[in-house]
């Protein structure tokens, strides 16, 4: 029967199965597999005929070997059950034949966007009916807080303040609260964060570690990418968990442009099926394990797999960890690691990193070709 409840949450959800599932699997498996867990008046069928879950869409992307997605569940039920539902639908371990991992990624409050709408709606109709005219000055003063407004985030699981140029610039200023921002905004500088009445974020604290053990103040044992650049002397591959792909493929680009050599990259997953099998003949690649704190158990599980396949087959690999926080944090200790790797092993091989004479050669070709 057709949806016809008012929608008050949005239940959203990604999965990875260990193998190539269409759409309808997915669906059969989130209605199958719930079904009972609850009782009977929290199974979705019986949700769905009494117009408090809505059609539930899917969306699935297939490697070659594995299928990663997202689902969506509109729910008009109270925060409760939409939590139980979630609950009940992470608990799910098998698509058909094959292992699969789901996980809550959100529950949004509809509700909430539409009062974000009506608000901004009605900023709007105040902009165009306001009977009271204001100065040429102010009308400026205006404009510009608006648009500085629009360049504030938030920064780090404490939310810190900060400018949106901090994601991208090399160098960060650090100012006291939200006003010193505006005001370096006015300025032109997009790149401050704010501490808040003095409150260090732990996520700073743990970057600035990362940050000071590898820098060229400890050029001894004790620095992990001195370590890590000293051991690679043939052509490393780089093993990643999903989320952390960004970080690998930096390594990459980094280590071919600055050392001058080749680097391979591969999923933690994809190694599980076809890419362990190389492993069989004799090879002088040099595999490298980037690993969050906390990644998934069942990811966990595939790397503790792994690296006792590689002692079974006496081939040595090194580990590098992230740092705990967010998704971001993670990733910028990565990067941190494995630039500094990057330059450390051209200085050590005697490579200037500077040149970067193909990519010259092939930009001046396309040039001429134009």
């Amino acid at each position: 029967m057709p949806y016809t409840g008012i929608v008050k949450y949005h239940v959203k959800l990604s999965f990875e199965v260990d193998g190539l599932v269409e759409r309808a699997d997915i669906i059969g498996a989130i209605f199958g597999q719930t079904e009972g867990l609850l009782g009977p008046e929290m199974n979705l069928n019986e949700l769905q005929r009494v117009s408090k879950v809505g059609r539930i869409e899917v969306n699935t992307f297939n490697t070659e070997n594995t299928t990663k997605g997202d689902a969506l569940l509109p729910m008009s039920t109270d925060i409760d059950t939409c939590s139980l539902i979630a609950a009940a639908i992470e608990s799910i371990d098998k698509v058909g034949p094959f292992d699969s991992v789901f996980k809550l990624d959100a529950i949004d409050d509809v509700r909430a966007s539409k009062k974000e709408d009506i608000v901004k709606r009605a900023k709007e109709i105040k902009q165009k009916w306001a009977t009271n005219s204001v100065s040429e000055g102010d009308e400026m003063l205006k404009t510009v807080h608006e648009n500085n407004s629009d360049k504030i985030t938030t920064y780090g699981p404490k939310k810190l303040h900060c400018s949106t140029g901090v994601f991208d610039s090399p160098w960060v200023i650090l100012v006291e609260g939200r006003a010193d921002i505006i005001n370096l905004l006015r300025a032109g500088y997009d790149n401050a964060l704010a501490f808040e009445g003095g409150r260090i974020d732990e996520s700073i604290k743990e970057l600035h570690g990362v940050k000071r053990r590898i820098s060229t103040d400890f050029l001894d044992s004790s620095n992990i990418a001195i370590n890590l650049a000293e051991w690679i002397k043939e052509i490393p591959i780089v093993y990643y968990p999903w989320g952390l792909q960004a970080a690998a493929i930096r390594f990459k680009n980094s280590m071919q442009e600055n050392a001058k050599k080749h680097v391979m990259c591969e999923d933690i997953i994809e190694t599980s099926h076809n890419g362990i099998v190389a492993w069989e003949r004799p090879s002088n690649v040099q595999p490298i394990l980037i690993q969050g704190v906390n990644d998934h158990i069942r990811t966990k599980e595939r790397w503790d797999v792994f690296k006792e396949f590689l002692k079974r087959n006496e081939i040595e690999y090194k580990e590098i960890f992230s740092v705990n926080g967010g998704i971001l944090t993670k990733l910028v200790s990565l990067i941190y690691i494995l630039d500094f790797t990057s330059i450390y092993n051209s200085v050590i091989n005697k490579i200037d990193p500077s040149p970067v004479n193909s990519i010259d050669f092939i930009k001046n070709k396309l040039d001429n070709n134009l």
